[in-house]
């Protein structure tokens, strides 16, 4: 565990930053991970563990900041529910776990992460699921 650091002011000359929260990962100087574990909202301190093999089981995932620590409790669930040998089996039903989760208004931040990791999957693997569907009308042009 290492000791109190300042997190400077999130926004610069009135833009806001991305936001750093409990949970969320940083890279110290040195490259090493770091795994933002409290916070003082009103300095801006945050304790940090900087333990690889602790930052890697809080993450199994990837990082995934952004995301507060309900969400991101409930994102690792997910895909520790849909996990499956079948790579092909494991996109079909994240992709049906995603549909459910928008049909019952689960948070639309949560979702979009969901999305994003389904992406990512369906690249890697070259598969899509057999009723993923998308308006081609809907992609930005180059």
């Amino acid at each position: 565990m290492m000791d109190c650091i300042s997190i400077p002011d999130c926004t610069t000359q009135g833009i806001p930053r991305l936001k750093i929260g409990v949970t969320d990962v940083i890279f110290l100087r040195n490259g090493q991970p770091a795994q933002v574990t409290a916070q003082d909202p009103k300095t801006g301190r945050v304790k940090l563990d900087n333990n690889f093999s602790q930052v890697q089981e809080h993450n199994p995932y990837g990082i995934r900041n952004g995301l507060d620590p309900e969400h991101k409790k409930a994102f690792i669930g997910v895909l520790n529910n849909v996990k499956n040998d079948d790579k092909k089996q494991e996109i079909t039903d994240l992709f049906d776990r995603i549909q459910d989760m928008k049909k019952n208004n689960a948070p639309a931040t949560l979702v979009q992460y969901l999305e994003n990791e389904l992406a990512f999957r369906m690249t890697q693997t070259h598969f899509e699921p057999p009723r993923y569907d998308y308006d081609p009308k809907g992609l930005n042009p180059l």
